[in-house]
């Protein structure tokens, strides 16, 4: 099928089983013809090329392998030497075929301009098959120096799943089931020494849909050795589905292993600001690497690395403008010291060690922080770690120290701010953001400026993460998983917590656990000790507290978990908390959640720790009367609280 698509052919050791395309068709003393025709792989032609039928296709049924074809096009007719009944379990190529329920996707292609999607076909009756993608598509633009060589590429997942090899399938349905050999982890494309230039080449790699928490890895050798690393975020793939990669530049640039100071990373900083090649700074495996610890904070003010001009950041919405890093950060466990003095935040920009991150990895890495005092002069976001996260996966990031911020200087204007990341953000076309099993243990002070403002346009403090969204009706989710904050936070702002204050929109916070104590004076502020809000499709699941929160203001709602949830969709299961809540507040004072407007449920949550009244009464709870403490609901929403447990502090 001409199609311009690398796809899985079944190995050596197989080919006994299935069989190969035919030269020419046998002659034959019983004939059964099958007529075939194709669904579109994508609702795009791909590189222009409508999906089509090749005169040596074959096709395998029943176990039984067809001729090559005798027409061309949308539509073609097979042959087989002996005769094949209904049902008909049709697979294409012809190798993929295994046995009755299994088919083989191959871990070693060659990289041909004709090549094979993994297809299925299923028909109870009649002599027609309409053939299925069993795979998404990837498709990779690979450019370069010219006289480099492509010798190789390498797609692996970063959660160890199996991306060849024995998959089962279901006939009815077209689809791969489940993988048999989960040591099959590996696809390698031979490209053959394959000449790299300008002008990109367009590769694509069929690979098993489902879904990968960690997105993928995608390593590029060239025939004289040089290693590029990218990696993307988290990602779920249907069968059929084109999903493209970011082009990926390949330059003859001396490759130093590495960023061993802090010269070097200013340097790497000012190439990636500049849209310059990255090369210079890989480690032998192909990654941006950090090679020692390193001082930054000689550096009076500070730069980001990825310095966009804009951001677009909205509620659900994200746009950089500009240079972003969108590559692989290794910080092979090494130390970032990182005190950039003041830094005034321009209106619209984001700001960081890394200011915005599209499509990137950045993992272990540990970063000290002393001196950051920062303010926006208006809309703004900004993290220790990094300013935005569009796309891109962050793990094993350790953040160590304090930071002080003066909010902003216009009202009605969100300022998010982060121990890791200010701003988060995913949408169905590159996939999830994710920030997992990072640590937080910051002391931070501050106030929010001129922000009069306590909802999604006001100043807002995560130890994790400030702010997370995705596109409007976007499929995918951000997830902050596995992290931990520790600490003292002091602030006077609209939202502030422990993990992330402002869950806006496809957003689940799992296992995560915060021990950091606050307080908080701001007028009319939501104050919660895991996350302040959850809005449409977010949810809480297994997220403990064990910090104290007291908040003095008589319009500021506070929550051992919580502050407020008022959308249908959203939920709290699991988890415990611990910790006292004091509030002046005592409409909306609450162990779980202080106000439960509207929510989808909250079940199985232990109820702990002590509440009481800013200045006043601490409240007698126990296994009687806690329900009367977890926060505040109406009537009707009573029935949808089930499964907690209170245990006495």
């Amino acid at each position: 099928m001409k199609k311009y698509i690398l796809a899985a052919a079944a190995c050596a050791a197989l080919l006994t089983v299935g069989c190969t395309k035919q030269e020419s068709a046998p002659e034959l003393s019983k004939v059964t013809t099958l007529e075939a025709t194709l669904s579109p792989l994508t609702k795009t032609a791909i590189n222009g090329v409508k999906v089509s039928w090749d005169a040596d296709d074959a096709i395998d049924v029943n176990g039984v392998c067809s001729s090559a074809i005798n027409t061309e096009g949308e539509g073609a007719s097979f042959e087989f030497a002996d005769a094949v009944s209904a049902p008909y379990c049709a697979v294409c190529p012809a190798m993929l075929y295994y046995n009755d329920d299994t088919v083989w996707l191959s871990e070693e292609l060659f990289l041909e301009q004709t090549t094979d999607i993994p297809l299925a076909a299923y028909s109870e009756s009649g002599t027609s098959l309409s053939f299925h993608p069993l795979t998404a598509v990837l498709k990779i633009p690979v450019s370069g120096d010219d006289g480099l060589k492509l010798s190789a590429v390498t797609l692996k997942g970063n959660d160890g799943e199996q991306v060849s090899g024995p998959f089962g399938i279901n006939y009815t349905d077209a689809a791969l089931t489940e993988g048999i050999d989960a040591s099959y982890q590996t696809i390698v494309i031979d490209c053959e020494g394959t000449a790299l230039g300008s002008t990109p080449l367009d590769i694509y790699i069929s690979i098993p849909p489902g879904a990968y928490g960690k997105g993928f890895e995608v390593e590029f050798t060239t025939t004289d050795g040089l290693k590029v690393v990218k990696g993307t975020n988290a990602r779920t793939l249907k069968a059929g589905q084109l999903t493209a990669m970011p082009e990926v530049s390949i330059t003859s640039a001396t490759i130093s292993g590495g960023i061993a100071s802090a010269e070097d990373f200013a340097a790497f900083r000012d190439a990636v600001n500049a849209g310059e090649p990255l090369d210079k700074w890989r480690n032998s495996d192909g990654k941006i690497a950090l090679l020692a610890d390193i001082d930054l904070t000689s550096y009076s003010t500070w730069t980001p690395v990825g310095n966009v001009t804009s951001t677009g950041n909205g509620n659900n919405a994200c746009a950089p403008q500009g240079a972003s890093f969108s590559d692989v950060f290794d910080g092979g466990g090494h130390t970032i010291k990182f005190g950039a003095g003041s830094a005034s935040i321009a209106n619209g920009c984001t700001w960081g060690i890394f200011g915005s991150l599209v499509c990137a990895t950045v993992k272990d890495l540990n970063v000290e922080c002393s001196g950051v005092i920062f303010s926006a002069e208006s809309a703004a976001d900004a993290g220790v770690l990094a300013g935005t996260v569009y796309a891109s996966s962050i793990s094993n990031v350790n953040v160590t120290g304090s930071i002080e911020s003066y909010g902003n200087n216009t009202d009605n204007k969100r300022f998010a701010i982060g121990g890791i990341a200010g701003f988060v953000f995913s949408d169905d076309e590159d996939g999830e953001s994710i920030i997992e099993d990072c640590t937080v243990e910051l002391t931070v002070t501050g106030g929010s400026g001129m922000n009069t403002k306590a909802g999604a346009t006001g100043v807002q403090f995560g130890g994790i993460a400030g702010f997370a969204t995705t596109a409007s009706g976007a499929n995918v989710f951000n997830r902050i998983k596995n992290c931990t904050a520790k600490g003292k936070i002091t602030l006077n702002v609209g939202r502030s917590c422990g993990i992330l204050a402002t869950a806006n929109c496809n957003t689940v916070i799992e296992n995560c656990t915060n021990y950091a104590d606050q307080t908080n004076d701001f007028v009319n502020g939501r104050i919660g000790n895991v996350v302040c809000y959850l809005k449409t499709n977010c949810g809480l699941v297994d997220c403990v507290n064990y910090g104290n929160l007291t908040t003095s203001n008589k319009q500021t709602t506070a929550g051992g978990l919580a502050a407020l949830l008022d959308i249908d969709s959203a939920y709290i299961e699991g988890g415990a908390n611990y910790g006292t809540i004091l509030g002046a507040n005592t409409s909306y004072l609450g162990l779980i959640c202080a106000n439960c407007s509207k929510f989808d449920h909250i079940s199985d949550v232990t109820v702990s720790g002590r509440i009481g009244v800013y200045g006043g009464e601490m409240y007698s709870v126990d296994s009687e009367n806690f329900l009367n403490y977890i926060g505040t609901f109406s009537a009707t929403n009573a029935a949808k609280i089930t499964g907690l447990t209170y245990v006495a502090p």
